[in-house]
C-alpha cells in the first residue's frame, strides 16, 4: 500500500513557552488586582511579550496600566532595577 506521511506543523517551542509565560503573568496580575494589591501597574517587557501580557489581562486589570516600558531587564541585577525604571515611572 501507499505510505502516508503527515506533515506536522512546525512548532516554535520557544515562542509557545513565552506565550504560556505571558498568560501566567497575566493570571497573577488579574488575581492581585482583584485582591486590591495594586492600583496602578507599569508593565516592563520586550514589545512582543508586553502585547501578549496585555492581551491576556482582564479588562479590569488592563485599566490599571499606568505605563509600559519596552525593555528587557532580565539581565539586570535586582539591586540595579530601580535606576533603570525610575526615569520611566510616573512621579
Amino acid at each position: 500500500g501507499k505510505a502516508r506521511h503527515a506533515i506536522a506543523p512546525r512548532v516554535d517551542w520557544h515562542q509557545q513557552q513565552k506565550e504560556r509565560f505571558a498568560r501566567a503573568i497575566a493570571r497573577k496580575l488579574d488575581a492581585d488586582a482583584a485582591r486590591g494589591r495594586f492600583e496602578k501597574l507599569v508593565l516592563v517587557a520586550p514589545p512582543q511579550t508586553l502585547g501578549e501580557i496585555r492581551a491576556a489581562l482582564k479588562s479590569s486589570t488592563a485599566k490599571r496600566i499606568a505605563g509600559e516600558i519596552n525593555k528587557d531587564l532580565t539581565k539586570i541585577p535586582t539591586r540595579d532595577l530601580g535606576k533603570h525604571l525610575d526615569p520611566h515611572l510616573p512621579h
